[in-house]
């Protein structure tokens, strides 16, 4: 046996190294291999023809390769074979690649042969050459259907309205055989039945080493439970659009059983409430085209056992043929007597018990799908809460109406709040006392209106009374639409519902500005009269009538006058000064009695403006005609003589404000009542200091008696030592 080096190589020997021999070289043919080569040779000698022979074979080293062993032999005349000359060539890559390709096939193959979803391996011309298990499952073929057969021929030879679909329309056939893959199509298929399926569908071209198309891959997907789903999805939010404004419970089933009806092509669709104490129900509303309506009040028993049972039970009834399926039960006579033949019913259970019911029924028998059955079910489940949720609205309607009636009715300041703190009426005496805010958003009014100073503790308070359910109380100021503060208690409730959860909070504000001012008058008047009953000293008694005054009114300031004359006549005389610095006033001099302040300090009455400014006595004698350049703001004025008990005009006190009306009738009384308390300590303390004058002149009298008594004595007690002297000398003589 003679190798070329060539074939030495292959086999992994140095040149000219092969033994030569037939033995050396079957010894290097695998052993699995070697009946196969035997044969293929002996075989060809036989019949005298070439041999081509694949086998494996082991190289020196040991590793293994793939061959293609091709010859021929040379004959004599009688036949026998003389020698043989052929060639291996190497394919050792070549099966490889083949053996990958295979196992990758089989991996495939396995994968396809598992998919959930139907595949299809079309060649170019979209003859089908193979299709997985879930195709024949979801299509209904079998692969005895396929041969012959193009896919567009089995499953997409039709229109979802029953027109042909011709091929050149096809976008699969134009994807494999222009390799453009298409992705997510949309396309309605066809079973072998001839039932319509919806499907979400990919391919996949398949090129060759050139790049021609070998056909594709069809891979798609059974969209119809999706697809459903999606038309469940939309007819419920039709349903619950339709139904969002309505508050008539009525209304409610009204819509839902004519849409349900309409969307099913039903013969009837029906709601029901159920009665359990009176064993009966009644069919507050139908849909009914074409039939007599049902509505009105039935007893469970006219309707047999067997479904009144398993509406109790909480279970969907489904009746395909009510004659065949409830021969035997009177619920084929009652409903029978209804023009019944088919039906679908779902319960509502509330609390384990049944108390209401909604049914579609039809006039003939009718094999009611999943998805119908699934949509009856969910437009009762879906439903029921919007009737409920409608009569609620009516009901609260009702309640708002009786509410704010009453709130319009009451003396208060009326309001109410969400759950969650956020106002959400005012009646109209609080628009009739704050005025319009146009650009006060609704929830924030009462925060606006409440005082700076107060604002704060208040609205703590409200927030832990929305947190805990805690009544809600607080006094606080509100600003009225003259700009003017009064005091109201605010007061509110939480209303519950039957399960104890907080739906509204209702809540008043009742005025008690008066009874706060009393509470302050009634303060600074005890501290004033504490003031009177310890102190004799006149400064410290009228500064303390002046801010008592002050205080009590709410004046922005007040002041006491003395009158006195003078060379240039009459002047008034600051003598107390209350809510404003001295610096106020002192640069303006003495004022002069004016037609004004005349009135005072003889004692001619009361004088209170609510604009003084306004006053026919005002701005009538000179040099300023009215307040001086500088002076505090007046607008609001009140003066109240201080008259002693002899009736002697003592003083005024005089009090401003720059806003207008703010003084009262109540104000008067209250200056009037501190000006004769205090008059009277005027006067005791005028009485206390003239006393105390008097003393301190006896004193000083006494003391200068004493002094010329003690100086006269001295003087006598000198003249009685002469005289004395004078009388004992002539004895002495």
């Amino acid at each position: 046996v003679t190798w070329s080096p060539e074939l030495e190589a292959i086999f992994g020997f140095s040149p000219e190294s092969f033994g030569g021999t037939r033995r050396s070289f079957l010894d290097h043919v695998h052993p699995d291999d070697l009946l196969t080569f035997k044969s293929a040779v002996e075989e060809a000698l036989a019949a005298q023809t070439d041999y081509a022979v694949v086998f494996r074979f082991l190289q020196v080293d040991g590793s293994l390769g793939w061959m293609e062993g091709r010859g021929q032999a040379v004959y004599d005349a009688s036949g026998r074979a003389l020698a043989s000359y052929g060639v291996g060539i190497d394919i050792t890559e070549q099966r490889r690649a083949q053996e990958a390709a295979e196992r990758q096939l089989g991996i495939t193959q396995t994968i396809a042969e598992n998919a959930d979803s139907p595949l299809m391996l079309l060649d170019r011309d979209g003859y089908t050459t193979y299709a997985n298990p879930a195709f024949f499952r979801v299509t209904g073929y079998s692969e005895d259907d396929l041969p012959g057969r193009t896919a567009h021929s089995l499953i997409h030879y039709r229109y979802p309205d029953g027109r042909p679909y011709p091929i050149e329309e096809c976008p699969i056939d134009r994807s494999y055989r222009h390799l453009q893959p298409v992705r997510d199509l949309r396309e309605t298929f066809v079973r072998k039945d001839g039932s319509l399926f919806p499907v979400v569908a990919h391919v996949a071209p398949l090129r060759d080493e050139n790049g021609e198309s070998t056909g594709g891959v069809l891979e798609f997907r059974d969209v119809t439970e999706e697809r459903q789903r999606e038309q469940r999805l939309g007819f419920i939010v039709d349903l619950e659009r339709a139904t969002l404004a309505i508050d008539d419970p009525e209304r409610v089933m009204t819509v839902v059983t004519e849409m349900l009806g309409k969307r099913l092509e039903a013969s009837r669709c029906a709601y029901a409430e159920v009665d359990l104490d009176a064993n009966s129900f009644t069919i507050v509303r139908d849909w009914s085209p074409g039939l007599p309506t049902t509505a009105g009040t039935y007893p469970i028993a006219a309707f047999g056992e067997r479904i009144p049972t398993a509406q109790l039970a909480g279970e969907t009834v489904v009746v395909r043929n009510l004659q065949d399926e409830y021969a035997d039960d009177p619920a084929a006579v009652g409903l029978g007597a209804m023009g019944i033949a088919a039906v679908v019913s779902v319960p509502l259970i509330r609390e384990g018990k049944l108390v209401a019911m909604m049914a579609v029924h039809q006039d003939a028998p009718r094999d009611w799908t999943p998805y119908e059955v699934t949509l009856v079910t969910q437009t009762a489940q879906r439903s029921w809460p919007i009737i409920e949720r409608a009569r609620s609205e009516r009901a609260l309607s009702q309640s708002e109406a009786q509410y704010r009636q009453i709130a319009e009715g009451l003396p208060q300041l009326v309001w109410s709040a969400l759950p969650n703190g956020d106002r959400d009426f005012y009646n109209q005496r609080w628009f009739d006392y704050t005025g319009p805010m146009p650009d006060i958003a609704f929830t924030d009014l009462w925060a606006n209106t409440v005082h700076p100073d107060d604002r704060k503790k208040a609205s703590t308070r409200w927030k832990r009374s929305v947190e805990t359910g805690e009544t809600f109380q607080a006094e606080y100021r509100l600003r009225r639409h003259d700009g003017e503060y009064r005091w109201y208690l605010g007061r509110a409730l939480p209303i519950r519902d039957e399960e104890g959860k907080i739906v509204r909070w209702f809540g008043t504000c009742t005025d008690i500005h008066e009874q706060k001012s009393s509470q302050h008058v009634l303060a600074v008047s005890n501290e004033f009269a504490k003031v009177l009953s310890a102190d004799l000293d006149l400064d410290r008694i009228v500064q303390a009538l002046t801010d008592a005054c002050t205080q009590a009114i709410g004046a922005q300031f007040g002041s006491f006058f003395y009158n006195v004359v003078g060379e240039e006549g009459e002047a008034l005389l600051l003598y107390t000064l209350s809510g404003a610095p001295i610096e106020a006033f002192e640069k303006f001099g003495l004022p002069r009695p004016t037609k004004v302040f005349g009135p005072t300090f003889r004692n001619e009455g009361i004088v209170r403006s609510n604009d003084i400014t306004k006053d026919a006595r005002y701005g009538s004698m000179g040099p300023h005609f009215g307040m001086p350049e500088g002076h505090l703001p007046v607008v609001s004025y009140l003066a109240v003589s201080v008259v002693s008990r002899s009736g002697e005009v003592i003083g005024g006190l005089f009090f401003g404000h720059p806003k207008p009306g703010v003084f009262t009738e109540e104000h008067e009384r209250i200056v009037t009542s501190f000006a004769s308390q205090a008059a009277v300590a005027i006067d005791n303390a005028r009485l206390y200091a003239s006393v105390t004058s008097m003393k301190e002149t006896l004193e000083r009298q006494v003391a200068e008696r004493t002094a010329d008594l003690q100086s006269s004595n001295e003087a006598l007690q000198g003249f009685t030592y002469h005289v004395a002297h004078d009388l004992r000398s002539p004895l002495r003589t």
